[in-house]
This record gives C-alpha cells, sequence and structure tokens, in this order.
C-alpha cells in the first residue's frame, strides 16, 4: 500500500524530498504552539513524535529557502499563513512515514556512502579537496553541530533510495500513454458571464441576529494571528567597537583561557588504493591482488599516482591518483583512519 501511494505520487514525493524540511495551521493550533510546554508533541507517527522544536526549525529552513528564491519579492507574512504551516507539518509527517516504510524494508545509508556525498558537496570543497575548514563553517552558519547535519543528510539518503528503488520499477502502460494524449489533446469552448455582487448588495437586508448567529457559528474564519507593536534599538558592532580600547596583554589573557574556541581537529592528507570484495570476489584472491599491487608500490614510490589510477577499483579517488585530500580523525572506516592517525 505504501508503495503504491509512493510509486503514484513519486513527482510530488520528489518535490518534498527538493524542500527538505526536513519543508501548523489554522490559529487553533498556533495558540497551542505557543501555550504548551517544552516536551509538547504536535503530531504521532507510529512510535515517533513530532515535537515543537522539530516543527520550528523545518518552519525557518523553509522561510530561508523562500527567501533566497524570491529575493526582494519575499515578504514575511507569506510563511505565516494557516495554509503554508499546516503544509509543512503535513510534510514532516510524511517524512516519517517514508522513513518508517526504509526501516520496514531495512534501507539504511552506510557510513562511506555518507561521507563520499558529503566530500563531493561543492561547497565544502577548497581547490577541488574537501575542506573541513569549510564544512565547519557551514554548520556553524546553519546552526547545526556534525552529528545534527550527518544524521539529517544520512537520512534524506535513505529516503531517496526508498524513493529511487519505487519510482524504478514502476511502468507506464500504453493505455495510460493514449489516456494522457487524450486529455492533452482535448479543446472546450465556453462562454463566461460574470455578475458583479456590488449589483445586488443594497437590495439584500440582513437581520442582526443572523449575523451574530453567523459569527457564532464561523468564529475562526475571522481569527488572526497575534500582533505585537513593539520598539527596538540597533546597536552596529562597528560602532561600539571604535570606543573599545584593548590592551595586547588583555588580548592574550582572552586567548590564553579560551584557547578551546580556536582549536581545530587534527587533519591529514592521505592516498590510497581500493581494492574492492563482493560476492563475485574472494577474499583471498583480492588479498593476493592487493599485494601485487603493494609490492609494485614499494619498487615504485613516485608512481603511486598512475598505479593509483589503474588498479583503484574507488570511482571517487582513483582518477586523482587516490587522493582522499585533507580529513579529520573518524572521518573515514576504523582501521585506515588507524593507520593514518597512528
Amino acid at each position: 500500500m505504501m508503495f503504491d501511494a509512493v510509486r503514484n505520487n513519486k513527482r510530488i514525493v520528489q518535490i518534498f524530498l527538493a524542500l527538505i524540511a526536513l519543508p501548523f495551521a489554522f490559529f487553533g493550533i498556533d495558540s497551542y504552539v505557543r501555550n504548551s510546554g517544552a516536551g509538547s508533541d504536535l503530531a504521532s507517527v507510529g512510535d515517533t513524535k513530532i515535537t515543537i522544536p522539530q516543527f520550528e526549525q523545518a518552519w525557518r529552513e523553509r522561510q530561508d529557502q523562500m527567501r533566497q528564491a524570491l529575493g526582494a519579492n519575499y515578504k514575511p507574512e507569506m510563511m505565516n499563513t494557516p495554509e503554508a504551516k499546516l503544509a509543512i507539518l503535513d510534510s514532516l509527517i510524511d517524512q516519517r512515514l517514508l522513513l518508517l516504510e526504509a526501516e520496514k524494508n531495512r534501507l539504511q545509508t552506510s557510513d562511506d556512502v555518507l561521507r563520499e556525498v558529503i566530500s563531493k558537496i561543492a561547497s565544502l570543497q577548497e581547490n577541488g579537496q574537501f575542506s573541513m575548514e569549510r564544512y565547519e563553517s557551514a554548520l556553524r552558519a546553519q546552526g547545526m553541530s556534525q552529528p545534527q547535519f550527518e544524521a539529517r543528510l544520512r537520512q534524506d539518503l535513505t529516503l531517496q533510495q526508498l524513493i529511487g528503488a519505487v519510482g524504478d520499477s514502476a511502468f507506464v502502460s500504453q493505455t495510460q500513454v493514449d489516456a494522457m494524449l487524450r486529455m492533452q489533446s482535448e479543446e472546450r469552448q465556453f462562454s463566461e458571464f460574470r455578475i458583479a455582487p456590488e449589483l445586488f448588495a443594497d437590495k439584500v437586508r440582513i437581520e442582526t441576529s443572523a449575523v451574530r448567529k453567523y459569527y457564532d457559528e464561523n468564529m475562526t474564519l475571522f481569527e488572526v494571528p497575534e500582533q505585537l507593536r513593539a520598539e527596538y534599538l540597533l546597536l552596529s558592532l562597528d560602532t561600539l567597537l571604535e570606543q573599545i580600547t584593548l590592551a595586547d596583554s588583555e588580548a592574550k589573557a582572552w586567548y590564553d583561557s579560551h584557547k578551546e574556541r580556536y582549536e581545530q581537529a587534527e587533519e591529514r592528507r592521505a592516498s590510497h588504493i581500493l581494492i574492492m570484495t563482493d560476492a563475485d570476489t574472494d577474499k583471498t584472491k583480492a588479498r593476493a591482488r592487493a599485494e601485487e599491487v603493494l609490492k609494485e608500490v614499494r619498487k615504485s614510490p613516485a608512481k603511486f599516482a598512475e598505479l593509483a589510477k589503474q588498479y583503484s577499483q574507488d570511482p571517487g579517488s582513483a582518477e586523482k591518483g587516490g587522493d582522499l585530500g585533507f580529513f579529520s580523525r573518524g572521518m573515514m572506516v576504523k582501521a585506515f583512519d588507524d593507520s593514518v592517525f597512528k
């Protein structure tokens, strides 16, 4: 059932993934969000909960997406409507449903795939190589920790596996093709006659009691979001800095007491030649091949890059002579990581 729903709505799900956020609802729900405690849940999907902080994070991310897409045409009130908030909550619920289906089908994203995807993000590269400094800077700009980002990316990649698997198995019958062609070639003729309400407004008499009754029965139609009149003072950091004189000794004392803020995880650069094993490759044969390549490397270390291009089965680094760029401890598989950082 779930797979059929995804297959039949593949385009919708793709749009959902593109908006993740991962893009509430009526005024009454807004009030609920404001008045609920820190541990309140907005929705339950299986055994998981969608919390208020998760919804607010998705809402902020969707606002940022709209702001970047529309530029000067963006208006904050666009995302402050009941419909926009409900759409965001619906997208979070859809996302949880897909994750449950992925878990049910044992779909996972390995650490190797996650590292490969992160290393190929263009905005995180410097001179064609993954930059941990850029990575950490981008995370700080988004207000996310490395575990948070990698957990969300792993989740998104798992969802793509699910949708890709279902979408690739779909097929379109000739009957469906013919029906679509007929729909696209249809033509209709119609005439329009507009009746202006203002022509009859003065002829309508409504009793005050009827107005009151309609209002009492439809109060939610007349509710508006809470508003606040505020005054604020804008402080310029540059202006404040001009008024501060800082001695070198004070700067040194601050640095000495806050060194952890300026520390960066150790990075090392390494190259490798990957010999893979699978169901069709015996581990003993793969090891023998690896040892043969190792002999060639030891014989001619200067030709490592050439040998990597010739023998390595790593699609991400083979063409670069096996170069993996700079990486910090924990980014690679444990055995390789321990060898590089020993």
